[in-house]
């Protein structure tokens, strides 16, 4: 005898018509519904489902032959009932609500108290054949109780009965194999490969020592897979990987976890080599003749509707989400494996409506009310770096694969590039051994201003950039630009006279960072500022045809990103740097070089989303069908740069996620992503180019270290104060050059604006006034704002400095807040002008004509009480006006041009 049992697993997705329907359902035939996570319900729709259950309860016991739900008269089977399980709401578990006390009424609380372990365990392992099953059950339980006081607190550790019964399985289906062994080597065994795989680098030392203490007589020694560790080492000499033993235990952890478990987390920092583990079992696993039919995706690159699918408000009619299509994929064919591989950050809003898939139901249950069983040939892969966000119920119902920074060695990775470059030069691999001492040094001079960093990614951006050297100094100076990045910037030079060129006399001891190697003499020369270039007055206005000012330092840069523009070598990167330093320029001028390119640039918010990628993809791409599918190609040119200023803006979720990161990662990380349709796009010749600026601010977020590990990095400086005065010098040129008819009062002047901005940057800090924030573009603005007035006569400078004087206080006094703060600036201003060329000007009104372009008017006078009125003191009531505390006099015509009223 028994009772049909029906789970359903509950979720944000399913409304009170959803569950309604399935109300409706289990009374008419007479079956068990089990509502488990009950509480993740929305708590609308808890409060709604209480009338419901009331209905339904009432109908039960007054043996109503009817029950009213959904607005129709449905049959009543008396043997119906309704259970709810849940867990408490808080503590760890995210998106959970508590129960309306109308709703708590209607159920009677059952707790669950602790149960027996070491009973259960006993029993089990009798039923599986151990003859010894008591005192290896008491050993058993002993050691999950130590390991849980005596190790860490992790939040991926599981010491609760899922993780026992795990081993207990595992010790049935060891012995079933081979009874010749003895029964405590195969507890030993088991429960060695269910848990060191979870374990940090030292907790797994204190682990073995644990073991040894409750086992003291039994070997152990890890079970060894004789025929998958050939099938491994065949896997990585095609794919040209260097196997560690670490790595081949990892995999042979995975594999039983993948045996035993429904769903399996890899998870370790960026750059650990997580991927690496399931792509090299997938392939092993196809030597063996067991093919494995993989789906991947990032949960966190889409909404929640378009990974897990929607169901119409209006028409109730059910769409499939990338996850539920995929499970259909992989329950059509229960012969062959399949594996749902969801790489990207965990957390309650996705995870958990996985519940009841990833426990020994093995059941997606859809707002539909429709249920996709799955078989023993699917398993549930998840790849993160972080777990902090994922609840004791998710923990408890998945099998865990650490790896952590000490289970990688980095040596592997020089290996296996030295593998697939056969064509380097002879000394390249003794070369490459100056590496490893280079990245120890930089351990204790890393640049904290910059998002972090895998090992792995900082060497494989050293690797970027010694791509077709052929002597040792090209070598070294690619070197040098590959660490420069993350290396704090006062610790630069001891990099390059220390590190990577000790005992060499340098050609710039100043600047040793601006240097590269002459490929016809072999010979390290360093760049030098290019200040002779000539600017006309047409490209001073228009702010595109304005051209970038290259100092060495800035030709340093721009050569580390033309390495990766070129064929062979194209990279997805980044480049950093403070506002207003000229990234945007700098990134312009490079790729108005590269011919091939089409270059898009898209100007990221706090709104943007991957939507707006997607679209900005299709306007510029040809998609065709390919032998792996729908691919995206660029439409205009061989090649695609999409160029995506601050990302850092886009604002993240509750648990720190943001979707537009997130979808780039899936980009860079598989090659494409999910359409509106569900259907993978693959692209192709399209290259990543970022810039971001770390300055601080609530409006920036940090980047995510699995975002920037893949990304080649660079960093543009803010020039210094003699840059800043040469370039100024350069842009004033054509604006005053025939005024003062003197390069030496142009340049006089812009080393006065440059020690004014300088002085004002000092002064005021982001950290006294959000909006004070100063950088090289207000210089601009006030070298471009000189083009407004006509300076003629014989007082030219006179003129000339008023206008500095005016425009100076528009573009940064009227920022200040205060009486105190505009004080302070008038006197860094005034002691930089007024004081220089002798001239005795009131900053407030500094003015008795101004001229505008090639009109000369009589001032007009702004007063904050009378308005706007001429000299006779007639008012002009058609003008726009702003009060003003100061007299300002304008002129009459050009007070409607001027931006800054």
């Amino acid at each position: 005898m028994g009772r049909q049992v029906l789970v359903f697993n509950c979720d944000e997705g399913i409304d009170v018509h959803s569950i309604g329907r399935i109300f409706v359902g289990l009374i008419q035939c007479g079956a068990w519904g089990c509502f488990d996570e009950f509480n993740r319900l929305d708590q609308s729709v808890l409060s709604a489902v209480s009338t419901q259950v009331q209905a339904i309860q009432d109908a039960i016991r007054s043996k109503s032959p009817t029950c009213k739900l959904a607005s129709k008269n449905v049959p009543v089977d008396y043997n119906s009932a309704i259970f709810i399980t849940l867990n408490p709401a808080g503590k760890g578990y995210g998106g959970r609500q508590k129960l309306p006390d109308n709703l708590k009424q209607l159920f009677r609380p059952v707790v669950m108290s602790v149960p027996d372990n070491e009973l259960i365990a006993e029993t089990l392992l009798y039923a599986e054949g151990f003859k010894d099953a008591k005192p290896l059950a008491r050993k058993l339980v002993a050691a999950f109780n130590l390991s849980r006081e005596m190790l860490s607190t992790q939040q991926h550790y599981d010491w609760g009965l899922r993780a026992l019964k795990t081993v207990l399985r595992g010790c049935g289906d060891a012995i079933a194999i081979n009874r010749d062994v003895g029964e405590a080597k195969i507890v030993v065994q088991t429960l060695m490969l269910n848990t060191l795989s979870k374990l940090t680098f030292a907790d797994s030392k204190r682990f073995r020592v644990l073991l040894d203490d409750i086992f003291p007589d039994v070997d152990k020694s890890m079970i060894q897979l004789d025929e998958l560790k050939e099938q491994l080492k065949k896997a990585g000499e095609e794919m040209k990987l260097n196997i560690t033993d670490v790595q081949v235990t990892k995999i042979f952890e995975l594999y039983e976890q993948l045996r035993q478990r429904m769903g399996v987390v890899v998870v370790g920092p960026s750059g650990s080599g997580k991927s690496t583990l399931w792509k090299v079992l997938r392939k092993a696993l196809g030597h063996m003749n067991q093919p494995v039919d993989v789906y991947t995706m990032n949960p966190k690159s889409m909404s929640r509707t378009r990974l897990l699918g929607y169901m119409d408000v209006d028409t109730r009619e059910w769409t499939d989400g990338a996850l539920t299509m995929a499970s259909r994929h992989v329950v059509r064919d229960t012969s062959k494996t399949a594996w749902i591989i969801c790489d990207g950050d965990i957390d309650p809003e996705w995870i958990e409506a996985l519940n009841s898939v990833l426990d020994d139901n093995k059941l997606l249950t859809m707002p539909s009310g429709e249920r996709i069983q799955f078989g023993e040939n699917v398993n549930f892969l998840f790849e993160t770096d972080d777990l902090s966000h994922a609840s004791p119920a998710t923990i408890s119902r998945m099998g865990m694969i650490f790896i952590s920074e000490e289970d990688l060695d980095v040596h592997e990775i020089i290996k296996q590039y030295i593998k697939s470059n056969e064509d380097m030069p002879s000394g390249m691999p003794d070369w490459l051994e100056g590496i490893y001492p280079a990245l120890s040094w930089l351990q204790s001079k890393q640049n904290r201003d910059l998002p972090a960093c895998s090992r792995v990614g900082i060497i494989e951006n050293i690797l970027s950039q010694i791509y077709g050297c052929r002597s040792k100094n090209e070598f070294l100076v690619g070197l040098m630009r590959g660490l420069a990045p993350y290396v704090a910037p006062e610790a630069r030079t001891e990099l390059a006279e220390q590190v990577v060129f000790p005992g060499m006399v340098l050609p710039d001891q100043k600047n040793p960072t601006n240097i590269y190697c002459d490929r016809r003499t072999d010979a390290l020369v360093s760049f030098t500022d290019d200040y002779g270039i000539s600017i006309q007055v047409e490209e001073m206005q228009n702010e595109n045809a304005r051209p970038f000012i290259m100092t060495a330092r800035a030709q340093a840069v721009q050569d580390t990103i033309m390495s990766w523009l070129k064929e062979g070598n194209r990279k997805p990167f980044v480049i950093v740097g403070p506002d207003g330093c000229g990234k945007e320029k700098l990134l312009k001028s490079c790729f108005q070089a590269d011919h091939n390119s089409h270059v898009v640039i898209m100007h990221c918010g706090a709104q943007t989303s991957a939507e707006h990628i997607e679209q900005t993809l299709m306007q510029h791409c040809v998609q065709v069908s390919s032998a792996i599918g729908r691919v995206l190609k660029p439409k205009d040119k061989e090649n695609l740069i999409l160029y995506m200023k601050s990302p850092n803006l886009s604002k993240p979720d509750k648990y720190g996620t943001s979707m537009l990161v997130a979808y780039l990662q899936q980009i860079l990380a598989y090659g494409g992503y999910y359409d509106k349709n569900l259907d993978w796009i693959g692209l192709e010749n399209i290259q990543l180019v970022i810039s971001v600026s770390f300055a601080s601010g609530t409006e920036r977020f940090v980047l995510p270290t699995r975002f920037m590990s893949p990304l080649r990095t660079v960093i543009l400086d803010t020039p210094n104060e003699d840059e800043l005065a040469s370039i100024y010098a350069v842009y004033l040129t054509p604006i005053l050059k025939e005024p003062l008819q003197s390069s030496a009062r142009i340049e006089g002047i812009a080393a006065s604006m440059v020690r004014v901005f300088e002085k004002v940057r000092a002064t005021f800090r982001a950290g006294d006034q959000i909006h004070y924030t100063f950088t090289p573009l207000d210089l601009t603005k006030w070298t471009v704002a000189l083009m407004r007035y006509e300076m003629k006569g014989d007082d030219v400078m006179s003129i000339l400095n008023r206008c500095l004087i005016y425009e100076a206080s528009r573009i940064f006094r009227d920022r200040f807040i205060n009486i105190d703060h505009k004080s302070r600036f008038d006197h860094i201003l005034l002691e930089n002008f007024t004081g220089k060329f002798n001239l005795n000007v009131n900053i407030r009104n500094p003015y008795g004509t101004i001229s505008f372009d090639k009109f000369r008017w009589q001032g007009i006078v702004c007063d904050e009480q009378e308005g706007l009125c001429d000299a006779n003191g007639k008012v002009y009531q058609s003008f726009w006006y702003v009060p003003i505390s100061n007299r300002i006099l304008l002129a009459r015509e050009g007070f409607a041009t001027c931006p800054k009223i």
